[in-house]
Protein backbone atom coordinates (compact mmCIF):
# COMPACT_ATOMS: atom_id res chain seq x y z
CA UNK A 1 0.00 0.00 0.00
CA UNK A 2 2.83 2.39 0.73
CA UNK A 3 3.94 2.31 -2.94
CA UNK A 4 0.43 3.15 -4.12
CA UNK A 5 0.23 6.10 -1.69
CA UNK A 6 3.58 7.37 -2.98
CA UNK A 7 2.29 7.30 -6.59
CA UNK A 8 -0.82 9.26 -5.60
CA UNK A 9 1.30 11.82 -3.76
CA UNK A 10 3.43 12.36 -6.86
CA UNK A 11 0.31 12.71 -9.02
CA UNK A 12 -1.04 15.41 -6.69
CA UNK A 13 2.30 17.25 -6.48
CA UNK A 14 2.28 18.50 -10.09
CA UNK A 15 -1.28 19.95 -10.05
CA UNK A 16 -0.62 21.50 -6.62
CA UNK A 17 2.57 23.12 -7.89
CA UNK A 18 0.67 24.44 -10.93
CA UNK A 19 -2.02 25.95 -8.68
CA UNK A 20 0.62 27.63 -6.49
CA UNK A 21 2.32 29.16 -9.55
CA UNK A 22 -1.04 30.25 -10.96
CA UNK A 23 -1.97 31.83 -7.63
CA UNK A 24 1.30 33.73 -7.36
CA UNK A 25 0.98 34.93 -10.94
CA UNK A 26 -2.52 36.22 -10.24
CA UNK A 27 -1.13 38.20 -7.28
CA UNK A 28 1.32 39.98 -9.57
CA UNK A 29 4.45 37.97 -8.85
CA UNK A 30 6.69 37.73 -11.91
CA UNK A 31 7.36 34.06 -12.57
CA UNK A 32 7.21 33.95 -16.33
CA UNK A 33 10.00 33.85 -18.84
CA UNK A 34 9.68 36.83 -21.17
CA UNK A 35 9.64 36.24 -24.94
CA UNK A 36 12.54 37.69 -26.92
CA UNK A 37 11.09 38.11 -30.41
CA UNK A 38 13.15 38.68 -33.53
CA UNK A 39 12.34 39.47 -37.13
CA UNK A 40 14.38 39.98 -40.27
CA UNK A 41 12.95 42.49 -42.75
CA UNK A 42 14.93 43.71 -45.71
CA UNK A 43 18.48 44.43 -44.58
CA UNK A 44 17.54 44.79 -40.89
CA UNK A 45 17.31 42.29 -38.06
CA UNK A 46 15.33 43.40 -35.01
CA UNK A 47 15.00 41.83 -31.58
CA UNK A 48 12.38 43.12 -29.15
CA UNK A 49 11.62 42.18 -25.58
CA UNK A 50 9.37 43.56 -22.86
CA UNK A 51 11.47 43.70 -19.71
CA UNK A 52 9.73 43.89 -16.32
CA UNK A 53 11.93 46.77 -15.11
CA UNK A 54 11.63 50.58 -15.15
CA UNK A 55 12.83 52.28 -18.34
CA UNK A 56 15.78 54.09 -16.74
CA UNK A 57 17.12 50.83 -15.30
CA UNK A 58 16.96 49.12 -18.70
CA UNK A 59 18.54 52.11 -20.47
CA UNK A 60 21.41 52.25 -17.96
CA UNK A 61 22.07 48.50 -18.27
CA UNK A 62 22.21 48.72 -22.08
CA UNK A 63 24.43 51.78 -22.02
CA UNK A 64 26.81 50.19 -19.49
CA UNK A 65 27.15 47.08 -21.66
CA UNK A 66 27.86 49.17 -24.78
CA UNK A 67 30.42 51.37 -23.03
CA UNK A 68 32.26 48.49 -21.34
CA UNK A 69 32.52 46.11 -24.31
CA UNK A 70 35.84 46.68 -26.09
CA UNK A 71 34.39 45.17 -29.31
CA UNK A 72 31.74 47.89 -29.55
CA UNK A 73 32.01 51.56 -30.44
CA UNK A 74 29.31 53.88 -29.11
CA UNK A 75 28.75 56.31 -31.97
CA UNK A 76 25.90 58.42 -30.60
CA UNK A 77 23.74 58.66 -27.49
CA UNK A 78 20.37 60.41 -27.25
CA UNK A 79 19.36 60.37 -23.57
CA UNK A 80 16.07 62.18 -24.22
CA UNK A 81 14.95 59.44 -26.62
CA UNK A 82 16.81 56.72 -24.68
CA UNK A 83 18.51 55.61 -27.89
CA UNK A 84 22.10 54.47 -28.45
CA UNK A 85 23.85 53.92 -31.80
CA UNK A 86 26.56 51.23 -31.67
CA UNK A 87 29.02 49.91 -34.22
CA UNK A 88 30.69 46.50 -34.25
CA UNK A 89 32.92 46.09 -37.30
CA UNK A 90 30.67 46.64 -40.33
CA UNK A 91 27.48 46.20 -38.31
CA UNK A 92 25.55 49.17 -36.98
CA UNK A 93 23.01 48.73 -34.21
CA UNK A 94 20.38 51.08 -32.86
CA UNK A 95 19.16 50.30 -29.36
CA UNK A 96 16.04 52.03 -28.08
CA UNK A 97 14.13 51.60 -24.84
CA UNK A 98 10.50 52.67 -24.54
CA UNK A 99 8.47 52.80 -21.32
CA UNK A 100 5.33 50.68 -21.36
CA UNK A 101 4.35 51.51 -17.80
CA UNK A 102 6.16 52.32 -14.53
CA UNK A 103 7.63 48.83 -14.20
CA UNK A 104 7.83 47.54 -17.77
CA UNK A 105 10.03 48.58 -20.69
CA UNK A 106 10.25 47.56 -24.33
CA UNK A 107 13.80 47.12 -25.63
CA UNK A 108 14.21 47.36 -29.41
CA UNK A 109 17.58 46.26 -30.82
CA UNK A 110 17.97 46.76 -34.59
CA UNK A 111 21.07 45.74 -36.59
CA UNK A 112 21.84 46.53 -40.22
CA UNK A 113 25.13 45.66 -41.89
CA UNK A 114 23.62 45.40 -45.35
CA UNK A 115 25.80 42.31 -45.81
CA UNK A 116 24.92 39.31 -43.64
CA UNK A 117 21.36 38.97 -42.31
CA UNK A 118 22.19 35.87 -40.25
CA UNK A 119 25.02 37.66 -38.42
CA UNK A 120 22.79 40.71 -37.94
CA UNK A 121 20.13 38.48 -36.38
CA UNK A 122 22.70 36.91 -34.04
CA UNK A 123 23.98 40.32 -32.94
CA UNK A 124 20.44 41.64 -32.32
CA UNK A 125 19.52 38.57 -30.26
CA UNK A 126 22.83 38.58 -28.39
CA UNK A 127 22.54 42.30 -27.62
CA UNK A 128 18.97 42.11 -26.31
CA UNK A 129 19.84 38.93 -24.41
CA UNK A 130 22.83 40.59 -22.73
CA UNK A 131 20.59 43.37 -21.39
CA UNK A 132 18.14 40.77 -20.05
CA UNK A 133 21.02 38.83 -18.46
CA UNK A 134 22.44 41.99 -16.85
CA UNK A 135 19.04 42.66 -15.28
CA UNK A 136 18.49 39.04 -14.21
CA UNK A 137 15.51 38.62 -16.54
CA UNK A 138 14.95 35.14 -17.95
CA UNK A 139 13.91 35.01 -21.61
CA UNK A 140 13.19 32.61 -24.42
CA UNK A 141 13.80 33.33 -28.12
CA UNK A 142 10.64 33.31 -30.26
CA UNK A 143 10.56 33.51 -34.08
Amino acid sequence: MRGADSKHAKCLYIPALFLIILGLSAQGCVLAVVPLVYAVMGDEATATVEIPRPVDEVYKAGLDIARNDKNLVVEKIDPAERTVWIKKGTQTAVVKVVPIDAGKTQLIFTVDSGVNQEEDKRLALRGAGRVCDALGVKYTVVE
